[in-house]
Parts: C-alpha cells; structure tokens; sequence
C-alpha cells in the first residue's frame, strides 16, 4: 500500500510536468515549472493528499535534485573560457544584487514594522531552497514560510524576469543569465538552460555565488534592520 500511494503520487507529479511542458510550448512565457506546481496545487486536494504526505511519499525527487546539480557542471566546462573572461563583472554584478535583494527585503518589512521573525524570514528569499532553510535556521526565521516565499520568488522571478529584461534592451546572454541565475535560483537557472547552454552555465554559476553571498551576509543585514 506504501510502495503503491509512493508510486501513484511520483506518477501524478511526473504527468503534471509533462504537462506543463507541452503548456509551456504554446505559451513560452510561463515556465512549465508553474504550469506544474498549478496542475499539482488543483489535483492533491481533490485526491485527498496533503501536502505532509505529498512532500513524504515524493521524497526521491529530492535526492535526485544533487545528481541533477552536478551534471550542471557539463555545461559550465563547455564555456569555460567565457566565465573567465567575464568573472569580475560576474562577481561584482552577483554579489552586488544579492545584497540589494536581502536590503530591499528585509528592509520594507521593517518599514511596515513586521516582527523581527518575519524580516528574518523574508531576508534569504531569493538563495536556493536548501540555503535559505541553513539561513532560515540560523536567523531565526519560519522554515515553513521561508521555503514556501523561496518558491514563490523563483516562480515570479523566472516568469517576469526574461521578459523584463528584453524590454529593457538587455539581450546579452551573460547579463540575462547572471541576473535570472542570482534572483530566481534553481528554477530560474531551469528556465535558461532550456533557452541555451550560455545562459544555463552563467545562471548555475549565479546560483552558486549568490547562495554563498546570502550564506555568508544574511545576518549582517540582519543585524542592520533590527
């Protein structure tokens, strides 16, 4: 009976990314990781599947995400020879929007006097989910709410992102890349190297930097806004 609700609920998610990316090609603005996460937010209520049992039963999704993190460094090997030559505006550029990003969020929460709980919480928002849960952690923030407001950033930023971008004449590959990759994580990161391996690699390189850069200064600016 285990072995069989493990099953169904695997199915149940691959099918509604399947989905999602047949979606995705006839409306390419809105990824198919959305389109997933809608269908799924839709079906498991109706089936009588909470989210607890949901996130238990699928839980090798997870533990495939660390191979799935690793063969990123294929394409990173492939452009190698452009992440060198771009690794000091890359460096600046990452670290530089890491830190708005934690000061804007931590700092409009302070200026509509939330809780000391609640800026920490919104503070990490934009690193990958398993470093906002380490920074979540150690600022004393809600691991619930900080993994859910981790999701919804990825989610908004990947779909807002590249267009945005676009309107406002940016069509480099490594600006696009290093901008999605630094505010949208992993499923920004997912989106691009669907578009190309250039914007793919400077993205998982995003990811990488900014996650480090949240790791390492997210209690600073804690600090600041208390």
């Amino acid at each position: 009976m285990i072995m069989h609700q493990t099953f169904v609920l695997l199915a149940i998610t691959l099918g509604a990314y399947q989905a999602g990316m047949r979606i995705e090609r006839r409306y390419p603005m809105v990824p198919a990781i959305l389109w997933t996460v809608v269908l799924l937010a839709a079906i498991l209520p109706l089936a009588g599947v909470s989210y607890s049992l949901y996130a238990h039963k699928t839980s090798l999704l997870t533990v495939v995400l660390g191979p799935a993190t690793v063969a990123l460094a294929v394409p990173l090997y492939r452009h190698r020879e452009l992440l060198k030559q771009a690794k000091k505006p890359m460096l600046s550029g990452i670290v530089g929007g890491s830190i708005a990003g934690m000061m804007v969020s931590g700092g409009l929460a302070f200026l509509w006097l939330a809780p000391n709980w609640l800026v920490n919480t919104l503070i990490p928002k934009a690193a990958t989910t398993p470093i906002a849960i380490g920074v979540l952690h150690q600022l004393g923030g809600k691991i619930s709410l900080g993994t859910a407001l981790t999701v919804m950033t990825g989610l908004f930023e990947a779909v807002t992102g590249p267009p945005l971008l676009r309107l406002l004449g940016i069509k480099s590959p490594v600006a696009e890349g290093m901008a999605v990759g630094t505010s949208a994580s992993g499923i920004g990161t997912a989106r691009m190297i669907r578009e190309s391996d250039i914007k793919g690699s400077i993205s998982a390189v995003a990811m990488a930097l900014s996650g480090v850069a949240i790791a390492v200064l997210a209690p600073w600016v804690s600090q600041l806004w208390r």
